[in-house]
């Protein structure tokens, strides 16, 4: 597989070949599926307060899937490949490498479980939950990036954006 191939292509990154460069614009294919996708994952937010229970769950999957997909696709778009395909591996085996030892020792986040309605696991972690991380990462670094110049700022505003998130979501899983 290159970067040549229709795979890497498909979304009409900034340059011939499927590569793009960090700064470029992305593509009106790309920016239309970016849209797609944040449309789709507002419209699984909206009943989300009409409904309880397993539907409720099913659609929090949902929106998290679509939400990390928007995410990786931005990434893709305005990134590039390689930096995308770090900042996933990064972000979803981070993310399960601090659950996994959150769920089994209560490190670094305390005692806590996970309900049976998230879906599959891995390691007594659901998958889902690594995939918040990537959705809830990139947007983050996208907010906090203006301040590259002052790498303290950054990590303290990217620390207050990923805490307020999950302030937010945690409740929800």
């Amino acid at each position: 597989m290159t970067l040549h191939d229709p795979a890497f292509t498909a979304l009409g990154s900034a340059r011939p070949g499927g590569r793009s460069i960090p700064g470029e614009p992305p593509t009106r294919r790309a920016l239309a599926w970016g849209w797609i996708l944040v449309l789709a994952a507002v419209a699984v937010q909206i009943p989300y307060p009409l409904v309880d229970g397993v539907e409720r769950s099913a659609l929090s999957v949902v929106a998290v899937l679509l939400l990390a997909v928007t995410s990786a696709v931005h990434a893709l778009a305005t990134r590039g490949l390689l930096w995308t395909a770090g900042y996933l591996a990064v972000a979803v085996g981070g993310g399960l490498v601090v659950e996994v030892l959150g769920v089994h020792t209560g490190i670094p986040f305390g005692r806590y479980a996970y309900g049976g309605a998230l879906g599959p696991r891995l390691l007594g972690v659901p998958i889902v939950v690594p995939l918040a991380w990537a959705m809830m990462t990139y947007p983050s670094y996208v907010l906090v990036r203006r301040h590259r110049r002052a790498p303290v700022r950054a990590a303290v505003l990217g620390s207050l954006v990923l805490a307020a998130w999950d302030l937010f979501l945690d409740p929800q899983m």
